[in-house]
């Protein structure tokens, strides 16, 4: 048992000495103009995932498919807004080191991650509480509304960072 514990102890020292050096490099790199672009192709990535997941579920909406289909869905748009949300935080943190077009994709971000996660917030538990009514004309536009919001925050990121898309 002792000899077990020995190895054991030995494989977290050794996963440690290889993660810390990477980490204190990540901490110690100052902010530049190129990486606030690298967050920020970051966050129209996971932009786009939400808005593709968005999509799939408003098609769910008009196809009378179960309410566990429409909670998976609603699920991995939260994770999506979950990573924006953390790609915010960081880009807040490098602020001072963006361009001034940037620093304008920045700024509004936040309002817009706001928008679209107390929309799919009232959707989600919505549907906690109305399992049976996904098929109601009242659900269907609450997730085309969620739709549209998420592919705004989509578009505005592509148009405020130059992408065309």
């Amino acid at each position: 048992m002792k000899h077990q514990f020995s190895w054991a102890l030995a494989a977290r020292l050794a996963a440690l000495a290889i993660l810390i050096p990477g980490a204190l490099a990540l901490a110690r790199t100052p902010a530049d103009p190129a990486s606030v672009a690298q967050v920020l192709d970051q966050v129209k990535i996971h932009a786009q995932q939400a808005d593709y997941d968005a999509e799939l579920l408003d098609s769910y909406a008009r196809s009378g498919l179960s309410w566990e289909s429409h909670s998976i869905r609603l699920n991995e748009i939260r994770k999506h807004v979950n990573d924006l949300f953390q790609d915010y935080s960081r880009l807040q943190n490098m602020t001072d080191a963006a361009t001034p077009k940037q620093r304008e994709a920045i700024n509004r971000l936040e309002p817009m991650l706001r928008k679209m996660a107390h929309s799919l917030l009232n959707t989600i538990e919505y549907l906690n509480d109305n399992h049976r009514n996904v098929n109601l004309p009242g659900f269907r536009a609450r997730i085309h509304s969620d739709y549209v919001i998420v592919n705004q925050v989509y578009k505005a990121l592509c148009e405020c960072t130059g992408d065309n898309a």
